[in-house]
């Protein structure tokens, strides 16, 4: 009756996901979810975590919007990141990004384990998601604490016979 063609949800939704079981065909998940589970104590020498100011170069980011905290590293700035807070009490979404040449290096970590700390300061719940087939961004968020679960689930509405 309201003409839509697909449902999307939440795995951790047993309502909703039963709803989308039980009427959708090609279900498919691209999106892991996640929620903070350890508090981690990781240190980076020299790297200084702070709020972004008008007057910092930051590099062109290419995958998330420009965050308002910054990892710098001998006066340059190596990462961004934040949280969105657009979504269901008390939960805020972790962002972030490591210019190219400073990943792998333990930064995204350390950025997200600063970013959960703030979170908590805003009375919130840290929580994230990144794409399933992202194994680096996904290695990086258990590696600062957080854990997987669940998935948003998509599937195309049966025709009703």
């Amino acid at each position: 009756m309201s003409g839509a063609t697909f449902i999307e949800c939440q795995s951790n939704d047993f309502l909703l996901s039963s709803l989308l079981y039980e009427f959708s065909q090609n279900i498919n998940a691209d999106v892991i979810l996640f929620q903070d589970h350890v508090v981690t104590e990781y240190i980076n020498p020299g790297v200084i975590f702070r709020l972004r100011d008008k007057e910092d170069n930051v590099f062109e980011h290419k995958m998330e919007p420009m965050g308002n905290y910054i990892l710098e590293l001998n006066k340059k700035i190596i990462a961004t990141g934040g949280f969105m807070l657009y979504y269901n009490m008390p939960f805020a979404d972790l962002y972030m990004e490591v210019e190219d040449e400073y990943r792998r290096q333990g930064f995204g970590t350390f950025l997200l384990q600063e970013l959960k700390k703030e979170c908590y300061l805003a009375g919130r719940v840290s929580a994230a998601r990144c794409d399933i087939q992202n194994k680096a961004s996904r290695a990086t968020i258990i590696k600062a604490g957080l854990k997987v679960v669940g998935y948003m689930l998509t599937g195309d509405i049966k025709k009703i016979q």
